[in-house]
C-alpha cells in the first residue's frame, strides 16, 4: 500500500533526524566504551591487528573486528572523523528499523499494516536504541545482521531452503559473529531451524552444510586465526582470562550472586529503555515512571499474546521458527550471565539482537487487547509515547 510506504519512510526519516542530531551532539567519550572503540578503529586504521592480550584490558581489541574494520576503511576515505565512525551505527540503525517493518510484515501477513509501523516505529524510539545508534560501537552493526538472519531465515522456511537462500544466510551468520560474539545466537537458530524442518536428514543435512558453507566463505579465516592464537574459534575464554583474569568456566562459586543480581536488577529493565552516557549519575536516568509505563507496555504486549495464542495461526514453519527463537534467546540469555559471572554488567542493551522480535511481539500482542480496530490503538499509543520520550531525552538527559 502507498499510503503504508509513506508512514515507513516517515519513521525512517524522523529516526534519522534525531541520530543524526545526537551523533553531533553527544561529546566524544560520554558514551560507554566509546574511547575503546575507537582506539580499536584508529588500530585498523594505521593497518595494525595486535593480539588482543598485549593490549590495556579494557581495549575494545577483545571484540570481533567487523565494525572497526568499516568505520576504518571510512576513515580512510573521508579522514578520521568521530562523526563518522558514529554515522555507521546510525545507518545501521536505519536499516534495523527498515527490516523490522519487513520481519513483521513477513511473519503477520494478516495483521493491519498499524502492527509492522508500530513495531519499526518501537524500535526507532526505544531511547537507548536511539542513543546506541548515534554513538561508536559494534551493537548496532550486530543488531542489523541479527535482524536480517531473522528476516533470511524465516524466508527459507517459508518460501524453501534454496542454496542461494543458505548461503546467504550463512554468510550473514559469519558477518555477524564477525560483530560481536553474542551473536552467536542466530547461528544456533539457523542451524536448529534447519534441522527441525520436517523432511528427510540427508537433505537437512545438505541444508545445514550449505549454511555452514557461507559463513565459512565469509568468517572462516577469523576463526581458524582465533583458533590458531588463542585455542578458540570465537576467543570467548580467552578474552576472559585476558580481560578478568579468569573465564566464565572458573569463576568462583560466590560470583553467582551476580548472575541472580543480574537477573532482578532494576537496572537491566531500565538499561533496556534508556540509561545514557556514563550509566551512574542522576542526569543519565529517565524519570522513574517512565520506566514503569515502558514495563507496563512491554508486559501488557506479552500478556496479549499469551491470551490470543489460540487465534494465531501456528503451521510448521511457524512453529519451527518459533522453537528456533525461543532457542536463539536462551543462548543470549547463557551469554549475559556468563559475561555477569565474572563482571557485573545489567544492561538491557545486550538483548537488543532480538528487539526486533521483541517490538514484534508487543505490538501485535496489545492490538488483541481491545476487540477488532480499538486494538490497533493501544501499540500506537505505545509507540508515540516513546517518541515523547525520546524527544524528551534529547536535551535532557542524552547529551
Amino acid at each position: 500500500m502507498p499510503s503504508t510506504r509513506w508512514y515507513v519512510w516517515a519513521i525512517l526519516v524522523l529516526f534519522l533526524s534525531l541520530s543524526v542530531w545526537l551523533t553531533v551532539r553527544i561529546p566524544v567519550g560520554c558514551p560507554p566504551d566509546e574511547l575503546q572503540h575507537l582506539d580499536q578503529v584508529e588500530r585498523f586504521y594505521h593497518g595494525v591487528w595486535a593480539d588482543f592480550r598485549q593490549l590495556p584490558p579494557r581495549n575494545e581489541g577483545i571484540q570481533p573486528p567487523l565494525y572497526h574494520a568499516l568505520a576504518a576503511g571510512l576513515w580512510r576515505l573521508v579522514g578520521p572523523t568521530v562523526t563518522g565512525a558514529r554515522l555507521i551505527c546510525t545507518l545501521c540503525g536505519l536499516l534495523m528499523v527498515w527490516l523490522t517493518w519487513k520481519l513483521a510484515c513477513e511473519l503477520l501477513p494478516h495483521a493491519p499494516p498499524t502492527i509492522p509501523l508500530c513495531a519499526a516505529a518501537l524500535v526507532a524510539f526505544v531511547p537507548m536504541n536511539l542513543y546506541m545508534c548515534s554513538v561508536v560501537n559494534n551493537d548496532a552493526l550486530a543488531n542489523l545482521l541479527v535482524t536480517l538472519g531473522l528476516l533470511l531465515l524465516w524466508q527459507a522456511l517459508a518460501r524453501g531452503p534454496t542454496p542461494a537462500r543458505l548461503l546467504t544466510l550463512g554468510a550473514v551468520c559469519g558477518l555477524a559473529l564477525m560483530s560481536k560474539s553474542t551473536a552467536l545466537c542466530l547461528l544456533v537458530m539457523v542451524l536448529l531451524a534447519l534441522a527441525l524442518r520436517p523432511t528427510r536428514w540427508p537433505l537437512k543435512l545438505r541444508w545445514i552444510a550449505l549454511a555452514l558453507g557461507g559463513l565459512l566463505l565469509v568468517a572462516g579465516w577469523w576463526l581458524v586465526h582465533n583458533q590458531l592464537l588463542y585455542g578458540d574459534p570465537l576467543a570467548i575464554r580467552a578474552i576472559g582470562e585476558t580481560t578478568l583474569s579468569y573465564s566464565p568456566w572458573r569463576a568462583p562459586a560466590s560470583n553467582w550472586a551476580r548472575v541472580v543480581l543480574a537477573l532482578r536488577s532494576h537496572y537491566l529493565r531500565d538499561s533496556f529503555w534508556g540509561v545514557f552516557n556514563s550509566m551512574v549519575s542522576e542526569k543519565d536516568f529517565l524519570p522513574w515512571w517512565v520506566y514503569q509505563v515502558c514495563n507496563a507496555g512491554l508486559l501488557f504486549g506479552l500478556l496479549g499474546l499469551v491470551l490470543s495464542r489460540k487465534r494465531l495461526a501456528m503451521g510448521p514453519e511457524r512453529r519451527v521458527f518459533l522453537l528456533a527463537l525461543l532457542a536463539g534467546l536462551a543462548v543470549l540469555i547463557a551469554s549475559y550471565l556468563s559475561f555477569n559471572l565474572v563482571a557485573f554488567s545489567a544492561q538491557g542493551r545486550y538483548f537488543f539482537p532480538f528487539l526486533a522480535v521483541i517490538a514484534i511481539g508487543a505490538c501485535r500482542g496489545l492490538s488483541r487487547l481491545l476487540p477488532g480496530r480499538y486494538g490497533q490503538v493501544l501499540p500506537v499509543l505505545f509507540v508515540l509515547f516513546l517518541l515523547l520520550v525520546s524527544f524528551y531525552a534529547l536535551p535532557n538527559h542524552m547529551v
